[in-house]
């Protein structure tokens, strides 16, 4: 199977599909940024909520060092 990026003969491995445009591309076009992803917006926000999530949790909260 070949790269699905435009002009790229190379052929893809397991770990090329996209999850955002669900194409298949090779190791050198697998990332979101490096074939220009359609959907790179839908990859950015749910990068930022995982982001923001995990701080949230980790937050310290004065009641809890106290009991340390």
């Amino acid at each position: 199977m070949k790269c699905q990026y435009e002009n790229c003969k190379k052929s893809t491995v397991i770990i090329g599909d996209c999850k955002y445009c669900n194409k298949k591309y090779c190791m050198t076009h697998r990332m979101v940024e490096t074939h220009f992803c359609s959907n790179i917006k839908d990859c950015r926000e749910q990068a930022r909520n995982k982001f923001a999530k995990q701080l949230v949790d980790s937050k310290c909260i004065a009641v809890k060092v106290d009991k340390i």
